[in-house]
């Protein structure tokens, strides 16, 4: 259970990281930054896949608003992109 909780909560600060990351990418519009932002983006997607193919205590609701946040800042940043 403890080792469930820690991947959760490392999931959690990494999607923290992910959009402040992104946000900074967006306002700056670098492209080393918006290239920095996409790749931790698909590394906190990873993680993601990770958590729900263990799924060991997990709670979908967590998920959910998981998979919410990272849409949302892929999207965030694609419109920068674009």
């Amino acid at each position: 259970m403890d080792q469930a909780y820690n991947d959760l909560r490392a999931l959690d600060l990494s999607i923290e990281a992910v959009e402040r990351l992104v946000g900074q990418a967006t306002r700056s519009m670098d492209a080393d930054l918006l290239n920095e932002a996409t790749m931790a983006i698909n590394d906190v997607k990873r993680k993601l896949s990770d958590v729900i193919a263990q799924r060991t205590g997990v709670d979908d609701e967590f998920l959910k608003r998981s998979q919410t946040r990272i849409a949302q800042v892929e999207e965030q940043l694609s419109e920068a992109k674009d």
